[in-house]
């Protein structure tokens, strides 16, 4: 078994993968204890002739959050092209010895959301990692329910954070959580 783990966490244009265009990646490497061994950022500009205008037209809450917090004008200004950012995680991910034979699970908050949009824009890097996932967001139900005063603490520790809705703070964000859990 690696020893490793693969954490993602994307940022959208919506929530639909069969629609919407992927904004953001940002990826950690861990070892098993959680310690940070590597990390990466991937700013993702859509298809030719996709504009901030046409995110405001469809999603304007979408558009709002990321104007906001910086992410369209960086979409604008240094975007790459989703198919070679796709290229570079899956190689990236691959020198870490991760997602290259079918048994890593990959790792992240609400990840199941992320893998739909990993699934239809990037499959051959999909391919590479076990279907199993480790989803801290189904921690943190667990917790709700079965240790209330576990959520109570977090909820105490976490309401202080921004909330970035940045790609890579929101994966350091699920390493913070999944290591409170963990204790």
């Amino acid at each position: 078994m690696n020893q490793r783990l693969f954490w993602i966490d994307l940022e959208t244009e919506g929530l639909d993968a069969n629609l919407d265009n992927i904004l953001e990646a940002g990826a950690v490497v861990t070892d098993f204890d959680l310690n940070i061994i590597d990390e990466r950022e991937w700013v993702i500009k859509p298809a030719a002739g996709w504009t901030p205008e046409t995110l405001r037209r469809n999603n304007p809450f979408v558009h709002s959050m990321h104007t906001v917090n910086g992410l369209l004008d960086e979409v604008m200004s240094r975007g790459q092209h989703f198919t070679n950012v796709g290229l570079e995680i899956r190689t990236w991910a691959a020198s870490h010895k991760l997602g290259v034979d079918k048994t890593d699970p990959i790792c992240g908050s609400s990840v199941h959301f992320d893998r739909q949009f990993i699934k239809h824009y990037w499959p051959g890097f999909d391919s590479g990692f076990s279907h199993r996932i480790i989803d801290v967001s189904s921690e943190k139900e667990e917790i709700k329910r079965y240790r209330p005063k576990w959520a109570a603490e977090l909820a105490e520790i976490t309401a202080t954070e921004p909330k970035a809705h940045r790609a890579l703070a929101d994966v350091h964000a699920s390493l913070r959580e999944f290591k409170f859990y963990r204790m």
